[in-house]
């Protein structure tokens, strides 16, 4: 909290008024004297603190360097887990019109890339895939909209 010059002013005026203009600086000192225990008091208990915290750092840092790789492990296996998830849920649905046109041109795009050598064959699955999900996106979503325009009954 910041007192400043204009609320120091109100104060001296309503203490000048209750207190009067004789007693003001013994009350001035005292109010001084109270300060400085308060500030003694606040910075031993600072102190104390961090002497407390201190020990505690030492502590947590050396955990938090072990705890770190367990994270990124339990992300990647509960990234998995939802992979393997959804591929199990969607067994025995059929593809929609757009998975079956982005795998469509994923396959074309794989067989140009083997047939030019641009991409060893192993790796050319994913660098087609790679390919039609990069620039799929919008025409995908326009597919979509479509499909769902075509779903939904005509309204007279």
């Amino acid at each position: 909290m910041k007192i400043g010059i204009w609320e120091i002013v109100v104060i001296v005026v309503v203490a000048m008024i209750f207190i009067g203009p004789d007693k003001m600086p013994e009350y001035a000192r005292m109010a001084g004297k109270w300060l400085r225990q308060l500030r003694t008091y606040t910075d031993t208990a600072t102190k104390e603190v961090k002497e407390i915290t201190e020990p505690l750092k030492e502590i947590t840092d050396p955990l938090k360097e072990i705890t770190d790789p367990l994270n990124a492990i339990k992300k990647d296996i509960t990234n998995s887990v939802t992979d393997v998830t959804k591929s199990i849920n969607d067994i025995g649905k059929a593809p929609t019109k757009t998975e079956t046109a982005k795998q469509t041109a994923a396959e074309a795009v794989e067989e140009d890339l083997v047939e030019l050598d641009a991409v060893p064959a192993e790796d050319a699955a994913a660098a087609a895939a790679a390919a039609i999900d990069a620039i799929g996106t919008a025409p995908a979503a326009e597919e979509a909209k479509e499909e769902k325009a075509a779903e939904e009954p005509a309204t007279v």
